[in-house]
């Protein structure tokens, strides 16, 4: 559930969301984990926690679309082989 409230609120939770979030940052470059980049740098320079929060909303948005687009399609083959037995 943090996760995906973290995902739905993404713009408000992550640290670089108004910074320019897929900017590179060459000063910034392959920063450990600090206070100021809590899961560090890539080799562009850009905030590896804030691209995770972004990137988990476009997971579970796939997610949800795929269990949406498969619902209708299998719940009538489940509730007849459930009904008939098999």
């Amino acid at each position: 559930m943090i996760l995906a409230l973290a995902a739905v609120l993404a713009h408000l939770v992550a640290p670089r969301a108004g910074k320019g979030l897929g900017a590179p940052n060459i000063a910034a470059k392959f920063q450990p984990p600090r206070a100021a980049y809590w899961l560090g740098t890539d080799h562009l320079g850009r905030d590896m926690l804030s691209r995770a929060i972004f990137g988990a909303r476009v997971s579970l948005t796939k997610g949800v679309l795929i269990v949406a687009v498969s619902l209708p399609i299998s719940l009538p083959f489940g509730l007849r082989a459930g009904y008939f037995g098999g």
